[in-house]
């Protein structure tokens, strides 16, 4: 049998060859700890004398001008002269402001009626502060939201004249009575602009968990319709359904039909597909 032949160039002798060479195993890196980091620490540090800085300047500033302020007054109404403007000095230094004084007159000049006068402004801040918290709920503003250019079709005025082309027993009248316009969805925020939509559109109302679906839509829109509802509901303990029945069956005819017997209400109509 012919032996295999291999067939090579004749220069194969002098080709460079290349050899695979292992090359020996990295150490594997070990995660050291890191040191904890102080730039958390120094920036609390940071805010910390920050806050105390602008505190002691919201104390001595209004503090000096005040004293420098019923100092002179004082002078004046003890027949001595009106300074300069110095409030550093007035605060500091009041015999030097005022050396004609007498030390009962800078006492109360310049040291008990600006304290008191300072304390005052600062309860009188607090409380138009408090009050102005519990009448927005201690909410922070919303900046975010629609203004009232931007929902006009829902504002007083456009939903009046919407309610007006619906119904033709209002287009003469002089005044329409808000709960005639349209369904409350609320007020604009930060007013008392309420915003309404019209009966013949529609709402989805996107809200949490008793977050007032129901009680703040649902049941004052019912209460509120100047003309037949329907409500569908899948719950009865509660529900729209239980909560204005009788308010609604006051001023006409209410029909149920339970097949479920969810409400254990008594079968009043009948619907065929």
């Amino acid at each position: 049998m012919p032996s295999p032949i291999r067939h090579s160039d004749q220069h194969d002798s002098h080709r460079p060859r290349t050899a695979a060479v292992a090359e020996p195993p990295v150490p594997a890196r070990k995660h050291l700890p890191l040191a904890p980091s102080s730039s958390s620490s120094n920036t609390d540090g940071y805010d910390l004398v920050l806050r105390v800085l602008l505190g002691a300047l919201a104390v001595v500033v209004p503090l000096s001008h005040l004293a420098w302020l019923s100092g002179n007054i004082t002078a004046y109404l003890t027949g001595g002269n009106w300074a300069r403007y110095q409030p550093t000095d007035a605060l500091l230094h009041p015999g030097q402001v005022w050396p004609d004084a007498g030390e009962t007159s800078l006492l109360v000049g310049a040291r008990i009626v600006p304290v008191v006068l300072l304390l005052a402004l600062m309860a009188g801040a607090g409380i138009l502060w408090a009050r102005h918290k519990n009448l927005s709920g201690g909410r922070k503003k919303i900046t975010d939201m629609a203004k009232a250019r931007d929902i006009e079709p829902l504002m007083a005025k456009a939903i009046s004249g919407k309610a007006r082309s619906l119904r033709p027993s209002l287009k003469d009248a002089k005044h329409i009575e808000a709960k005639d316009t349209g369904v409350l969805l609320g007020n604009l925020q930060g007013t008392k602009h309420e915003v309404r939509m019209g009966f013949e559109d529609v709402a989805v109302a996107i809200m949490a968990p008793r977050s007032g679906k129901t009680t703040s839509l649902a049941i004052p829109s019912m209460l509120h319709a100047p003309g037949p509802v329907l409500l569908t509901s899948n719950k009865a303990a509660g529900d729209a359904f239980t909560a204005a029945h009788e308010a609604r069956a006051r001023v006409g005819a209410v029909w149920t039909m339970d097949p479920q017997q969810i409400a254990h209400a008594d079968r009043q109509m009948w619907w065929n597909p």
